[in-house]
């Protein structure tokens, strides 16, 4: 692992989906920390020597909806504010260089 072989302090910062305070069945943790880094809500990269790499490539992004829809904590949540979301989360992968939002049909959401 790069961080253990560091010289010097090393930090990692990783998404850890919690069932009880997200308000989500607890069999659908895989899928809610993968429409994180799918939707561009949680970018997987490393930053080594001060230059920021992306460890995965998102060429074609899921809707930020996909990923607030299956947890509870989300669901007060009007459509303004998840359109406001979605346009933070649009420019932040604008800067990292992950690709568009792309619409998937609703029956192939879940894969």
């Amino acid at each position: 692992m790069k961080a253990i072989k560091a010289d010097g302090p090393a930090v990692i910062h990783a998404l850890t989906p919690c069932p009880t305070g997200w308000r989500f069945d607890v069999n659908k943790g895989i899928e809610i920390a993968k429409l994180a880094v799918l939707t561009g809500v949680w970018p997987l990269y490393e930053v080594e020597n001060g230059v920021l790499h992306l460890t995965v490539k998102v060429p074609k992004r899921r809707p930020v909806i996909e990923y607030l829809e299956m947890q509870g904590r989300f669901k007060h949540l009007p459509p303004e504010e998840i359109e406001k979301i979605q346009a933070m989360v649009d420019e932040q992968a604008k800067q990292l260089g992950l690709g568009p939002v792309v619409e998937y049909p609703a029956e192939k959401r879940s894969s």
